[in-house]
């Protein structure tokens, strides 16, 4: 199960009312992914459906629906208070039911650290809670710890620059941010319209500049498409082996990538199984050709890998008419 928890997950988990009394409830992961991933006990702040009186500064309502929130997965009116705050061992989890919205994460940055002496929400893990707050303030997060590609939010601030050791500078526009206008409406990567709520690792790498159009009110329909979730960390390296489009011939394109983390090299292709067929690149970084000489018909395969050992593989065939 750790693999599936995230920042901003709603698990269901027995927790203590602060008067003894232990009971199932909902709850948000408000951890960071390294501490997920070591397993150690969760940070998570409790989700109630009972909230006597007026709702406090500190109470924020979650997103429901009597048959389930597609987001949340929370079927009843609830909120989560920030100060019923718990470490919940992950063997103790019992379900997950959904992530809580961007909205959300912005109360908790809101309610959670403050300038008090109780400013940061529990043991602070040597920096990693702290680290969250700035990631969160940036409107993005590293979902793996051994990567650089980023899961996004929607930043603080309407003018971010990050200057790396080594040159690389990404810069972040959001034009009218603060702490009502959150909503992302649009998004576009280095000049591009992008709906996709993650950024790959050449991001990071190579630096880029995120120009986001926010609201003070959601957009039902950015990133909602399942095209635009981040990818599994399970996907496979894509290549596909393309033979003349039209009638016999001699040439074939092979197009390889890894939105995770980058192709190791270029593919390696096989003619019918055993003899080297050399690939020259084409324009654009992800093509390559090869010529297919002898005649007769014949089986092309190509395998590639990416950075963390992935390995795919696809073949065509391919006819060469005698001359």
């Amino acid at each position: 199960m750790p693999q599936e928890i995230k920042l901003g997950t709603i698990v269901y988990a027995n927790l203590d009312d602060h008067h003894g009394n232990v009971s199932p409830h909902y709850a948000i992961v408000i951890d960071t992914q390294e501490a997920i991933d070591r397993g150690d006990d969760l940070a998570v702040v409790g989700i109630s459906t009972t909230c006597a009186g007026r709702m406090q500064d500190d109470w924020f309502s979650m997103e429901s629906h009597p048959e389930g929130h597609p987001r949340t997965g929370l079927k009843q009116a609830c909120v989560a208070k920030a100060n019923w705050r718990h470490a919940v061992p992950q063997r103790d989890i019992l379900r997950i039911s959904g992530r809580a919205l961007v909205g959300t994460v912005r109360q908790i940055i809101d309610t959670n650290w403050t300038d008090t002496t109780d400013g940061i929400p529990g043991n602070d893990d040597l920096g990693t809670m702290s680290a969250w707050n700035v990631w969160a303030s940036l409107g993005m997060y590293p979902y793996v710890p051994s990567q650089a590609s980023l899961v996004l939010a929607s930043p603080l601030f309407p003018h971010i620059v990050i200057h790396r050791g080594n040159g690389v500078t990404m810069t972040i526009d959001a034009p009218g941010a603060d702490a009502n206008t959150m909503y992302v409406q649009q998004l576009a990567v280095n000049g591009q319209t992008s709906t996709r709520a993650w950024l790959p690792s050449s991001f990071v790498n190579r630096g880029g500049h995120l120009q986001y159009t926010l609201a003070a009110t959601p957009d039902a329909t950015w990133a909602t498409a399942p095209a635009d979730a981040p990818p599994s960390l399970s996907t496979p390296p894509s290549i596909t082996v393309t033979p003349p489009a039209v009638g016999p011939g001699t040439t074939v394109t092979v197009t390889a990538s890894s939105v995770m983390s980058g192709l190791r090299g270029a593919p390696t292709c096989t003619l019918d199984g055993s003899t080297p067929l050399p690939l020259r690149p084409l324009t654009g970084g992800h093509w390559w050709a090869a010529t297919v000489s002898h005649p007769g018909r014949h089986t092309v395969t190509c395998t590639v890998s990416d950075n963390d050992g992935t390995v795919a593989h696809a073949s065509t065939s391919v006819t060469v008419e005698h001359h």
